[in-house]
């Protein structure tokens, strides 16, 4: 790994989390393969991920199925995972990385993710997403 993959992140944790989401964005966005997620976050030129960040973007990828199959099962039948946009995946996806396996208090990392919807997308997204996210159980 490069120098600046090894070092310690200067950034704050609000600017850690819009990286990687920003990163499980272009995930769905572009519909990478599954194969290719940790290829595509060592590119440094976009990315300029740390250790720690990798590590999140591998647990991500080792249990794709299972994080995505935990969100669906929380979403109701006005929502489908397929409709929902990229950018609202990948805010669930971060919070529910964060929440499940990264033991991050839910209260800290949904109340982030609202800040970041709060900023990034529609309002109506909020709501949808502070519901599914308050089901994840711990």
């Amino acid at each position: 790994m490069s120098e600046s993959t090894t070092k310690k992140s200067s950034k704050t944790q609000h600017q850690l989390r819009i990286s990687r989401i920003i990163f499980f964005y272009h995930y769905y966005l572009f519909n990478w393969d599954k194969k290719d997620i940790i290829d595509k976050s060592l590119d440094l030129d976009k990315y300029n991920f740390n250790d720690e960040e990798i590590k999140f973007i591998e647990i991500f990828s080792n249990n794709l199925e299972v994080i995505e199959n935990n969100i669906k099962k929380n979403i109701t039948n006005k929502w489908s995972f397929f409709r929902i946009e990229p950018f609202i995946k990948a805010v669930l996806v971060n919070s529910f990385v964060e929440i499940i396996y990264l033991d991050i208090d839910k209260r800290i990392s949904i109340n982030e993710a609202m800040i970041i919807l709060e900023e990034y997308a529609y309002i109506s997204s909020k709501s949808m997403c502070n519901a599914i996210l308050d089901k994840i159980k711990v």
